[in-house]
């Protein structure tokens, strides 16, 4: 698990992170604005992040609170993440497709990635977020995986 940025030295926590670890510390650092405190965000609520084993479930949200998703990738075999459903008009997307290698051999053909979307709570209701994992040229096919989150904005 990454460390919550809450203290005004925040990215002094990065000392303490292996190199894998620290891609995605910087990543999410990124898509989080690196506040030093949850008070930074709209509605003051602490940023959640959702990974590829959070599919399928149902997530209660405040107004206001930034939502990261970070899906795994191998874009060497053609594949990649595809916003399928914003969640537009309660959710907003706020940054797109960030992607991180995920290993020190990230340069090699076939490396593993991963790829985050920053959205913003920005109105009550029940909305979802869904994402296909696809190649871009195989329009008839189906889509290899799909990722989909549901959201109750309160």
């Amino acid at each position: 698990m990454l460390p919550v940025l809450r203290s005004p030295g925040c990215c002094s926590e990065v000392k303490n992170l292996h190199r894998p670890d620290l891609k995605r510390f910087l990543l999410l650092a990124c898509l989080a604005g690196c506040r030093p405190s949850a008070e930074g965000q709209a509605g003051g609520a602490s940023p959640i992040t959702l990974t590829a084993a959070d599919s399928g479930r149902t997530v209660p949200v405040a107004i206001g609170t930034d939502i990261v998703i970070t899906l795994p990738a191998t874009p060497g075999t053609g594949y990649s993440w595809v916003l399928v459903d914003s969640g537009a008009p309660e959710l907003q997307l706020v940054d797109t497709g960030a992607v991180v290698h995920d290993s020190a051999q990230a340069m090699r053909p076939g490396a593993p990635t991963t790829t985050a979307w920053r959205f913003r709570a920005g109105g009550a209701g029940r909305t979802a977020l869904t994402f296909d994992y696809r190649r871009p040229w195989e329009h008839e096919k189906p889509a290899a995986r799909r990722y989909e989150v549901r959201f109750e904005v309160r």
